[in-house]
């Protein structure tokens, strides 16, 4: 077996690549493993919580570079894939992801076609962003690291990072974001909500009114209902924005008729509360319901409505929910 020094000057000399000391210390003594017979080390199945451990991550990733792939180099979902490597790509997202680990184990990204100066201009990266989402993505719709990983878009993927990351990319070229994990701490900041709001809004074709958490719902924003919730609830935030309260223009009689009160309260509970069970007040307030309550109190309160609709009424405090 070669000493390190001599393996780095002879890999060095036929590659003409520089191997970071720790990559080449981990290459050399996974080769060593493998050729002893030790590897590869996925082919048997694996004991629960053994993808946990990120020490078992960094040995599985090194044996395949040692049998699969080249030294110093992160190898990428293709790669993995073609060679039955299923768990490992599964395991490298659970930990965070290929560029994250790449970094962590001193390998580098394959960025064979790209300069190391290309992504400092902004305007090659919306290039080529544009380009991937219209070829892999959806309209208008950024796509996530993953997304560029699975795709084998290492380079985009650094190149969005070089520039502030998915999130703040996405803000400059005006590409959707609901899709994207939003920084810790996000939505403490009411101006975050009043833009996420006032864009979800207008891709709803609602001018100047309240959505509710069922229309929100539905749309596949749950985050926005729990911040929302967070400032105070849907009366509190449209008072603050200026909005006309939801369901503020039901027809005359609209209430009268039970089976608009069971349509609404139904809706209700599938969109926001919990089957079988009857909202309480607190509940509808919150999301902006006043005007349900007004209505189930004219017809007998939320433990009569309950009973009729055959739901119950779980409320502690309150004897009428």
């Amino acid at each position: 077996m070669l000493p390190l020094a001599a393996y780095r000057s002879q890999r060095e000399k036929v590659t003409g690549e520089i191997l970071p000391n720790r990559a080449a210390i981990r290459f050399l003594a996974v080769s060593f493993l493998s050729k002893e017979g030790i590897g590869p080390l996925v082919s048997a199945r694996k004991p629960p919580g053994y993808w946990h451990d990120s020490a078992n991550l960094e040995r599985e990733i090194l044996s395949f570079i040692a049998q699969h792939g080249q030294a110093g180099i992160m190898p990428t979902v293709s790669d993995l894939k073609q060679h039955g490597y299923i768990a490992l790509v599964r395991a490298i997202s659970d930990h965070g992801g290929f560029l994250k680990i790449a970094k962590s184990l001193g390998l580098q990204v394959q960025d064979k076609r790209k300069p190391p100066s290309y992504w400092n201009d902004f305007a090659k990266l919306e290039r080529e962003l544009r380009i991937f989402v219209a070829e892999h993505g959806q309209s208008d719709r950024m796509p996530t690291e993953a997304d560029l990983v699975q795709k084998d878009r290492w380079d985009l993927a650094v190149g969005i990072r070089q520039h502030g990351g998915v999130f703040v990319v996405a803000q400059r070229l005006g590409l959707n974001k609901r899709r994207i994990r939003k920084p810790d701490g996000y939505w403490d900041d009411f101006a975050h909500l009043e833009e996420e709001l006032q864009d979800f809004l207008n891709e709803q074709g609602l001018d100047n009114v309240m959505p509710t958490n069922l229309q929100i719902e539905g749309a596949g924003r749950r985050d926005l209902i729990d911040a929302i919730s967070k400032h105070g609830g849907s009366s509190t935030v449209a008072e603050r924005l200026g909005l006309s309260p939801a369901n503020a223009n039901k027809p005359s009689g609209y209430w009268r008729d039970f089976g608009n009160i069971e349509r609404e309260v139904r809706a209700f509970v599938l969109c926001c509360g919990q089957e079988g069970q009857m909202p309480t007040r607190r509940d509808l307030k919150r999301a902006g319901r006043g005007d349900l309550v007004s209505a189930i109190a004219k017809h007998g309160g939320l433990t009569v409505v309950a009973t009729r609709l055959g739901l119950q009424c779980v409320g502690r405090r309150d004897p009428h929910c």
